[in-house]
């Protein structure tokens, strides 16, 4: 369901994620995406596709009871599921570009971009001019990438354990990524089976 700026009162980072668990339905507020693109400097449709994948990533782990080990207030707990969320749109983009060839040049390019652009630690020196990694809820701009990325590569949920895996460290560096990131590499594994298949 999509809504514009009806709650003034919520940081806009968080109109997103609105009552999804209580009446079974994703609420989106349209307001969020004017703030990507002009705010965080994160334009394009498959930016905001990148954002509502991770809102449907988040019903997933409701219909699978992940939701059950995260409480309140346990912020590393928080990023993990955060982060699998991430890793769960990245499954989705996989699965849909291989069924329908939706994926266009550059597209996953703003998918990162949007990742990377609402990381915590970019959000915090924006607001606040320092970082707190003790205080992150969603991740890292370079966590947020890396687990899309991970979904996007595997597609498959198994992939996206961020629970099992080790402490993820609170990674700041996300220019380095952006500027070790390879398009045309990283692209290639949606497409391995498709020419597995056909003989290539």
């Amino acid at each position: 369901i999509f809504y514009r700026g009806q709650l003034d009162d919520l940081f806009v980072i968080f109109r997103i994620q609105i009552i999804e668990e209580i009446v079974n339905r994703i609420y989106l507020d349209t307001v969020f995406f004017d703030e990507l693109r002009q705010r965080f400097g994160a334009p394009g449709d498959f930016a905001q596709a990148y954002v509502i994948a991770h809102e449907v990533g988040h019903h997933v782990q409701h219909l699978l009871g992940l939701h059950s080990q995260v409480q309140r207030g346990d912020n590393a707990a928080s990023v993990r599921f955060e982060l699998q969320a991430d890793c769960f749109a990245g499954v989705w983009a996989h699965h849909a570009d291989q069924a329908r060839k939706i994926l266009e040049q550059g597209d996953i390019e703003e998918a990162l971009n949007a990742a990377s652009a609402i990381g915590d630690d970019r959000i915090q020196r924006q607001t606040q001019g320092r970082v707190v990694p003790d205080s992150f809820t969603h991740g890292s701009s370079v966590q947020r990438m890396r687990w899309f990325k991970r979904g996007l590569e595997r597609g498959s949920i198994d992939a996206c354990d961020t629970f099992a895996a080790a402490q993820p460290r609170a990674e700041t560096g996300w220019l380095e990524s952006l500027v070790q990131f390879q398009p045309t590499s990283f692209r290639s594994p949606l497409f391995e089976d498709e020419r597995a298949k056909s003989g290539q």
